[in-house]
């Protein structure tokens, strides 16, 4: 992965971008993917590749306890095949960069704005438990 995080590290820089692993750099990094109009397609692969890496990564050093897997449990499952982070809570939580980066390429900057991969990070880091009490229970 290093060299992935080199090269897009680097060629960010060129272009004043400051990509150093930090949780506020991915403001930095999303302004780069829309700047350079980075997407899944084969003229900005490269690019494509090595940004969902970076995100990973960033992610990973702030998640106590990810790690990079690989999905091959079930063919149905919305992992399989694809590189993404687990193990940093209790309930198996999946982080899945390379999805979070093509959504992100390819919404509008009015629907996800530069801060959307740090936001997301912060709230996968800090979750905040969802109030189900309003629903109705079996026994109801």
């Amino acid at each position: 992965m290093k060299p992935c995080l080199d090269e897009i590290r680097q060629k960010a820089s060129k272009q004043g971008y400051h990509l150093d692993m930090s949780l506020e750099s991915l403001k930095d990094l999303a302004q780069f993917v829309r700047e350079n109009d980075v997407k899944n397609d084969p003229e900005n692969i490269d690019d494509f590749f090595n940004s969902w890496v970076y995100l990973g990564e960033v992610f990973r050093l702030q998640a106590k306890g990810a790690y990079w897997t690989v999905g091959t449990e079930n063919p149905k499952n919305l992992n399989y095949g694809l590189e993404y982070l687990t193990g940093y809570n209790t309930i198996g939580s999946e982080f899945i960069p390379l999805l979070i980066l093509n959504n992100f390429t390819l919404s509008s900057p009015d629907r996800l704005n530069n801060n959307f991969f740090y936001e997301l990070v912060l709230k996968r880091l800090n979750p905040k438990p969802i109030n189900l009490d309003h629903l109705p229970t079996e026994e109801e």
